[in-house]
């Protein structure tokens, strides 16, 4: 006679019409009968249940959509690093003194991404620093539309001629 253990899903014959105990979990066994009424009690109404491989349209489109900004951003990553590497050596001709190469390294920053704070901050810097009278205003302008903090306003007043700092306000937050 075939016994069924309900809880480890295991099955095992037995001579003695009695249950046994289960030797994977050690619990009780059941008949045949008796199996036969615990799925009849146990059943789950399947239609409403979501079968584990298949997600709800939202997920997939979610899903997707992170797929898609991730695959756009890809072709940025080589422009990015060749940015980052002409900050670093702009900062490094900017720390040398060496305004000319750094405004060129920072005008080529600025021309793939002319939104960059820091780029911008440090072309002014450049700009400001250079002995050419001219490169004065073109320093100014790129400080534009600009929110400074304090760290960043003392390295640019450094330098920047006087007649402009009063061109700047304090803004309480």
């Amino acid at each position: 006679m075939n016994k069924f253990c309900p809880y480890c899903q295991s099955e095992q014959e037995f001579t003695s019409k009695k249950g046994g105990l289960c030797c994977k979990c050690g619990n009780d066994y059941i008949t045949e009968e008796e199996l036969a009424e615990y799925i009849a009690a146990n059943t789950i109404d399947t239609s409403i249940i979501v079968p584990p491989h298949k997600y709800p349209s939202w997920v997939i489109g979610l899903l997707l959509v992170a797929i898609a900004s991730f695959g756009m951003s890809i072709p940025k990553i080589p422009s990015l690093f060749n940015a980052s590497r002409q900050m670093d050596i702009g900062d490094k001709h900017l720390e040398n003194f060496d305004y000319d190469e750094a405004i060129k390294n920072y005008k080529n920053i600025l021309k793939k991404f002319p939104d960059s704070k820091a780029a911008k901050i440090n072309f002014a810097i450049c700009s400001f620093g250079n002995t050419k009278p001219d490169d004065d205003e073109i320093g100014l302008s790129a400080l534009t539309d600009l929110s400074l903090n304090d760290s960043e306003m003392k390295k640019i007043k450094a330098v920047m001629p006087k007649e402009y700092e009063m061109l700047f306000y304090t803004e309480k937050r």
